[in-house]
């Protein structure tokens, strides 16, 4: 994520970035589960099932982590960035109204303090922004963990004899990544330029989390429950407006301070890590085997938590506008 901001001066460009970087991380989750049905479907024993399936994971990040570490040149390409947004601005400017913007920007540049980690740890928007991306991952990782606790206890796809792993418990995660991954890579940015502000995409999660969500309490082991696919591709899609507005976010927090997006977006990462590691382990230790207790957790934190993330977005909009990126296309209030 860190190498978005280096890619691109446009923050339409990275906003675009990051919708691609959300759709293929579900796109790793599609592939993980669309072998997980062949291994549920092909392979009886429930150990070698996974054993086989962690086995294809491996495999398939070594190659990818390699493909990346040999392949793909993050100086030369950060430097292509900087080198083609020059040339288009030229183009489109013209040569001595390009010289005077990159003086003004030189002079101002030289007026300014670059930030280094005691700045940041100083800035209210590095807080802020830093919980709308910390309650947005509780959504997701609260909702995908706890899902095949609720889909065995409260549904009642539940393992027997002849079936030991439920076909609906890689099929429902795998319908809501397929809806995640769509909204993400063909969307996400229409919506975006169309509502013309963060807030608005943040709202308009809310609705769609809620109706998709709350209804998950109702269910029960009965005709009804089959109800739970297009919910939870609904609430997927939900999830990755939030997923995608929150991650956009923190580019604006970056803006052009490239150089220190690495240390931004390892801090964030860090407390999303400590914080969801600490309410899963609470969860799944209190509340594993509670059928009441798994229907009010898959309802209402990611319900819970879509309200405060925008109530934060709004906050940060309302009083630290004027220190993010300004956005290209989005009007900031």
């Amino acid at each position: 994520m860190s190498i978005v901001n280096q890619l691109s001066n446009s923050n339409r460009m990275r906003d675009r970035l990051v919708n691609n970087r959300n759709g293929f991380t579900y796109i790793a989750n599609i592939t993980v589960l669309s072998f997980a049905l062949l291994m549920f479907l092909a392979v009886d024993d429930p150990i070698h099932q996974f054993r086989y399936l962690c086995f294809m994971c491996l495999g398939l990040g070594f190659f990818a982590s390699s493909f990346y570490m040999y392949w793909i040149r993050e100086v030369p390409l950060s430097e292509s960035a900087v080198k083609y947004d020059k040339a288009y601005k030229e183009a489109v400017m013209g040569k001595e109204a390009l010289e005077q913007m990159l003086k003004n920007e030189e002079d101002k540049s030289k007026k300014t303090v670059s930030k280094d980690w005691k700045a940041w740890l100083g800035e209210g928007t590095f807080y802020v922004h830093g919980m709308v991306y910390m309650l947005v991952r509780i959504a997701v990782n609260v909702t995908m963990t706890m899902q095949p606790f609720y889909l065995d206890k409260v549904t009642g796809f539940s393992p027997t004899p002849e079936d030991q792993t439920p076909f609906p418990l890689a099929a429902v995660p795998l319908l809501s990544y397929v809806f995640s991954m769509i909204f993400s890579i063909f969307f996400q940015q229409k919506m975006t330029r169309y509502l013309r502000n963060r807030m608005y995409p943040m709202f308009v999660s809310i609705i769609i989390i809620s109706v998709s969500s709350i209804p998950l309490a109702f269910l029960e082991n009965n005709g009804g429950r089959y109800v739970v696919y297009p919910l939870a591709a609904f609430q997927g899609v939900g999830i990755a407006i939030m997923m995608n507005t929150a991650t956009s976010l923190i580019s604006d927090v970056i803006g052009n301070d490239s150089e220190n997006s690495a240390f931004v977006y390892g801090c964030y990462s860090l407390f999303d890590k400590f914080a969801n590691g600490a309410l899963l382990y609470w969860m799944i230790a209190s509340y594993a085997d509670d059928p009441y207790a798994l229907k009010y957790i898959i309802s209402i934190v990611p319900t819970i938590c879509s309200i405060f993330a925008f109530i934060l977005t709004y906050i940060g909009n309302k009083y630290f506008s004027h220190k993010l990126a300004k956005i290209t296309g989005i009007r900031q209030k």
